[in-house]
């Protein structure tokens, strides 16, 4: 029996690299990671599902008032082929 490793996949709404379902980290050095700011979204939700990093990506945009054009982007990338659903 032969296991395949999938190959990563980019989710364009959450902007972060993917395998399976979850949030691979960015790779980045750690100096470019501070307490109180990540480097990027990769770093922030490393190991969590990519489905839990869209639902706080939509809070954020909630609490910075811009949650209408967080859900256009969601439904244009819900169309694009090959995207996580």
């Amino acid at each position: 029996m032969s296991y395949q490793v999938k190959r990563p996949v980019f989710d364009y709404v959450a902007q972060v690299w993917t395998r399976d379902g979850i949030v691979l980290d960015c790779g980045h050095p750690s100096f470019m990671t501070t307490p109180e700011r990540f480097c990027c979204e990769a770093r922030r939700f490393a190991g969590m599902s990519v489905t839990d990093a869209r639902a706080a990506l939509r809070n954020d945009a909630i609490a910075e008032g811009r949650v209408a054009s967080f859900d256009r982007q969601v439904a244009l990338h819900k169309s694009s082929p090959g995207a996580v659903r």
